[in-house]
């Protein structure tokens, strides 16, 4: 929790101090590094700049000391173009409901947090795109080997082999709070 207010367990420090603390990582272990950086520039950061003050004060903590985050755009048909997004998120009027595969989620192996990037609404375009904050606990999460002819290793000692797999749900439920973006 580089960015992460001392007030909720984390470093205090700003982005160009997460981007540095990455860079030194980086000249000794790429694997670490990698990890480090979702974890901070795009998870934490993320619940920084748009989080609600519930969802700071429920995730930020544990993400500062305990937990992993995960940030899941990519998809097979789409990859990282976040406006081609075949995963959606339907209201369900308590909840969103997500159904969708995404792919290549960096920390997805040890991740208890994912931001989850899903359409709600495709006739508005990017504004129909929103992100949820889905923790990994939930009985619809699952997730697959990146590649399915390799058997899981769990103490597989690079990172760098296990972080990245895909994700696939039958049916994620997000609470109403969870959805950020022009489309709620």
């Amino acid at each position: 929790g580089i960015e992460v207010p001392e007030a909720m367990g984390g470093a205090g420090a700003t982005f160009f101090m997460s981007v540095l603390v990455v860079e030194e990582l980086a000249r000794v272990d790429a694997s670490l590094a990698v990890l480090v950086d979702v974890q901070n520039t795009l998870v934490n950061n993320a619940l920084l700049r748009w989080g609600t003050d519930d969802q700071k004060g429920r995730y930020l903590p544990k993400l500062a000391s305990k937990w992993v985050g995960a940030y899941a755009l990519s998809e097979a048909g789409s990859g990282s173009d976040a406006f081609a997004l075949a995963c959606r998120a339907v209201d369900k009027g308590d909840h969103y409901e997500l159904t969708g595969r995404k792919l290549w989620i960096t920390n997805a192996a040890e991740a208890d947090l994912f931001i989850v990037m899903a359409t709600i609404d495709p006739g508005k375009g990017y504004k129909g795109i929103s992100s949820f904050l889905v923790v990994h606990d939930q009985e619809a999460v699952s997730h697959a080997l990146s590649d399915p002819r390799r058997e899981p290793v769990p103490s597989e000692p690079d990172p760098a082999r296990r972080a990245t797999r895909p994700r696939r749900s039958p049916a994620i439920r997000a609470a109403i709070g969870s959805a950020k973006g022009d489309a709620q």
